[in-house]
């Protein structure tokens, strides 16, 4: 029987990854092995359950990975030739976002703004103007930079009636 070997002539390295937090799925490649013999394959020795590594060398973090610090071993491949390397994922907090939805004024309170990422302050409004609006990051995302939202004046309407002069 052939069993695989770990050696040290083979070279894969430690790695440190700082990733942003995202909604969607993160792909990452591994930084490629050498000094074994042809090319390599990688997979998953031990970790973070949810985060996968492909044959390819591609880490695999879903969506919405929590802010944190993650570690996985991940094992290059070679003919018979193994290494491992130890591979920490850093997962940072991004900005919440605010979007302004200007509106025109009717005289009911309105939201003005939406906040993805974080819970929204000052979006509800009534009168035309200008109002600056804030939004408090949750655990993934840090506070938003404020903006200006605003409710636009509108014209009055006049609307006339006509009537005949009826002699009174």
């Amino acid at each position: 029987a052939i069993y695989a070997k770990y050696i040290e002539n083979v070279t894969f390295a430690d790695q440190t990854l700082n990733e942003e937090y995202n909604v969607g799925v993160q792909t990452i490649k591994v930084n490629a092995a050498s000094g074994g013999i042809g090319s390599y394959t990688y997979s998953k020795k031990s970790g973070e359950s949810d985060i996968t590594v492909s044959s390819n060398g591609n880490i695999t973090i879903p969506a919405g990975k929590a802010v944190g610090t993650y570690t996985i071993v991940v094992t290059a491949t070679s003919g018979t030739l193994m290494t491992d390397a130890t591979y920490t994922i850093v997962i940072n907090k991004v900005a919440a976002e605010i979007t302004c939805q200007n509106k025109d004024y009717t005289g009911s309170a309105q939201t003005i703004a939406t906040c993805a990422g974080g819970t929204i302050n000052n979006a509800a409004q009534t009168n035309a103007g200008d109002y600056v609006v804030t939004c408090t990051g949750d655990s993934n995302h840090t506070d938003a930079t404020s903006k200006t939202c605003k409710i636009n004046k509108v014209k009055a309407q006049i609307t006339c009636q006509n009537k005949d002069y009826n002699g009174s």
